[in-house]
């Protein structure tokens, strides 16, 4: 269930601008190519999907192989914005085969590579350090997926060479599972599913969550926080059916008089840490994949521009437990 909220009460609160500058710079994929171990001289540049990771067939026989997906940007935009708090990776999963995910991670490229000539003979070399680990290729999870790839991005705005993210099996290795992420590329029929590379400059996650299975996360789902327009959070991580409380406050510092984080071991938690104040409650609960969203309108005024904007979610467990996600900071520009 989504609950909408329109924050006319922001008018009344103090405000204090800072530059228009945008605090999420989105970017598409100027390049993006599978390389098949199956196929290994054939080029996908082409191909309405990228495939990453560990795949299989059924036909004739059942057989399971690797492919890596290679994704590039052109960050020259991004000249003059700063070093950004936070950059991700998103690529849309258009379509798996069955239930279950299996981890892929992602690592930044180390050679040139050209779209329109990469197979799996000629791939580029790549860092063996990941950059981050996501769980893909499950059919009840379609979707956007993301990679925490903060590191290359601001290596790349320093002094190193941009030549794009592979994204693989994390083991490579042929035994167990097979989950391969098909993600939609480039030059799929559906451009606002694309390959995208998100900056966050005045917006970003801070903090880490807690839990008594998995720690539950908080991220930007869709949107802008900007004047005039609409920006939605998902929460992730709960178990089905949880219910769930979205803390919504302009301070990640103070809470009526509280010092922030503030930490819960008071009650019996002391790993889970109130990050943000709680100027405004909002309710919802999680769906059956253990999700949760949170849509925030933003007033159309010059004036709130610089505004930041602080979230955090807490649920309970089917025993009562309490989980708390990272936080979410919002810059309206």
């Amino acid at each position: 269930m989504l609950r909408s909220f329109a924050v006319a009460a922001l008018c009344g609160f103090p405000l204090f601008p800072l530059a228009a500058q945008p605090s999420i710079v989105r970017l598409s994929a100027v390049a993006d190519a599978s390389a098949d171990a199956d196929q290994p001289t054939v080029n996908f540049g082409s191909d309405p999907l990228v495939t990453c990771g560990k795949t299989f067939t059924n036909t004739p026989t059942f057989r399971v192989w690797l492919t890596r997906g290679h994704f590039r940007f052109d960050i020259s935009s991004l000249a003059g914005l700063g070093t950004p708090r936070f950059a991700r990776l998103r690529l849309y999963q258009a379509q798996a085969n069955a239930a279950g995910c299996l981890d892929t991670t992602a690592h930044r490229i180390t050679a040139a590579w050209n779209e329109s000539t990469l197979n799996w003979y000629n791939q580029p070399t790549h860092d063996p350090t990941v950059l981050d680990t996501t769980c893909v290729g499950d059919s009840f999870s379609l979707g956007w997926k993301s990679y925490d790839v903060t590191a290359a991005v601001t290596g790349w705005l320093g002094s190193a060479p941009n030549y794009g993210i592979v994204v693989r099996d994390r083991s490579e290795s042929l035994a167990g599972a097979s989950r391969p992420l098909h993600a939609a590329s480039r030059e799929g029929t559906d451009p606002t599913r694309a390959p995208t590379l998100e900056v966050y400059f005045g917006t970003a996650p801070f903090g880490t969550g807690c839990g008594a299975s998995t720690i539950p996360e908080l991220e930007l789902d869709r949107g802008t926080p900007a004047r005039g327009d609409t920006y939605e959070l998902r929460a992730s991580g709960f178990p089905s059916g949880a219910p769930l409380m979205l803390l919504f406050g302009l301070s990640d510092t103070t809470w009526n008089g509280l010092p922030l984080p503030y930490n819960l071991a008071g009650i019996g938690y002391p790993a889970c840490n109130v990050l943000v104040s709680d100027e405004l409650l909002l309710l919802n609960t999680a769906d059956r994949l253990g999700t949760g969203r949170f849509s925030f309108t933003m007033p159309n005024r010059p004036g709130v521009v610089g505004l930041r904007l602080f979230h955090q979610v807490l649920g309970l467990d089917n025993s009562q437990q309490i989980g708390l996600t990272n936080g979410f900071v919002a810059q309206l520009f």
